[in-house]
Formats: C-alpha cells, structure tokens, sequence
C-alpha cells in the first residue's frame, strides 16, 4: 500500500450513505487516509492539491465533475459507464475502469500515484480536451449538436434552430 495515498470525500455529511462509509472507514482503521470535508463551498480550492479525480458514479448523465477535474489539471479515473464513459478517453485524457471492479481501480489509482511523468502528461491531456470542448460556448455547441441528433434519431425532438 501506498502511504502518500489520501481519499478526500466532499459533500453533506450526514444521513444513512455517510454513516455506512464512516463505519467503513472506521472499521478498516483508515481515518488517518480517509478524509470527510464536508460541504466545500470553493471546490476549485480543495482541486488544486488534488492530483487524482475519481467519478465513480454508475450514472453521470453530463458528466460535470468530470469535466471541472480536468480543467483542475486533475488525473480522472472514472467509471466506463454513461457520461463518463463518454468524456474519458482511456488512457488518453483520464482513464477508465470496468464500473464495480474495485480492484481495477485500485490498480490504476496505484499505478498512477507512483508515475507522476504520465499522470501529468494524461491530466494535461485531459485538460486540454476539456478546454477545447468546453469553453468559450464550445459546451453550448456541443450540446445543440446533441440535441439536434437525438430529435432526428427519435423525430419526438425538433431541431430548435429550424422554423416550423
């Protein structure tokens, strides 16, 4: 085990989730690399002593923390599965692991504490792609284009650009 490695858990603390991830924590005698912040009200701040961003939500219908880490310069690892899926290409701008496989996360968590020359190389990467595709309007864009292609797919959606 790596002893540099620190999870920091952001968000409410509290209800029936927290506790069984306290427990959890508690019961491994991990409190000294498990960190619950609570809510953080600037999460650009607690970023940028990040160097790993982990989304391992079964359902990320945007995609959004994804994208914020990236544009943190943060290396993201994200579950293979909706949005993320989509935002992350493996081993390229992130990188992607079978959704529930924790020990493929684990290992990729490990690897990439230990290479710091391609965990920057793949969070610049990342970055990049992130500000290509997502800034000054780009997000906009690529949003209509969505659309656009799912009202032709499903013909229940009209193109919000066309007159009728």
């Amino acid at each position: 085990a790596n002893e540099n490695i620190h999870l920091y858990i952001a968000g409410k603390c509290g209800g029936r989730y927290y506790e069984l991830l306290k427990k959890y924590v508690i019961t491994h005698g991990l409190s000294d690399k498990v960190h619950f912040t609570g809510f953080v009200k600037d999460m650009n701040a607690l970023r940028k002593r990040m160097d790993i961003g982990i989304v391992p939500s079964v359902s990320e219908a945007f995609g959004r923390v994804t994208i914020e880490g990236m544009l943190s310069r943060m290396l993201m690892i994200g579950a293979d599965a909706a949005g993320t899926g989509e935002l992350i290409i493996n081993n390229r701008t992130g990188m992607l692991y079978t959704l529930g496989n924790v020990e493929e996360l684990a290992d990729k968590i490990s690897k990439m504490s230990r290479n710091d020359h391609l965990r920057e190389k793949i969070a610049l990467n990342g970055y990049n792609y992130a500000s290509a595709t997502f800034l000054k309007g780009k997000c906009a864009e690529g949003i209509l284009q969505i659309l656009k292609e799912k009202s032709y797919e499903t013909n229940k959606i009209q193109d919000p650009t066309e007159r009728q």
